[in-house]
């Protein structure tokens, strides 16, 4: 009984799957384009606070390791301010949305 169930319901998945796949190859606009222009607005708007905490950061930084006596590379691990901060790629903040 139990894999009767599970067969039934992998059948009807199969068929939902089936449906959207359908819509996908006709090409159907599943995104409104009112909704995508918000979300386009949206990242355009986080993308430019993250430029500008980037820049606030770095302009931090760079005051605080003007006159520092101590290396840079050692500061940074001192502060446990990785390699990242500098590098950070802008297709991992697309994943915080």
């Amino acid at each position: 009984m139990l894999i009767a169930y599970k067969v039934i319901s992998t059948v009807y998945q199969v068929k939902e799957m089936e449906e959207k796949l359908v819509k996908l190859r006709e090409g159907i606009t599943l995104v409104r384009p009112e909704d995508k222009k918000a979300v386009e607005d949206m990242y355009a708007d986080k993308i430019n606070q993250w430029r500008k905490r980037k820049r606030m950061f770095r302009d931090i930084w760079d005051t605080v390791t003007e006159n520092s006596p101590k290396d840079v590379k050692e500061l940074k691990v001192q502060t446990h301010i990785s390699s990242g901060v500098f590098s950070y790629r802008l297709h991992q903040l697309r994943h915080n949305f």
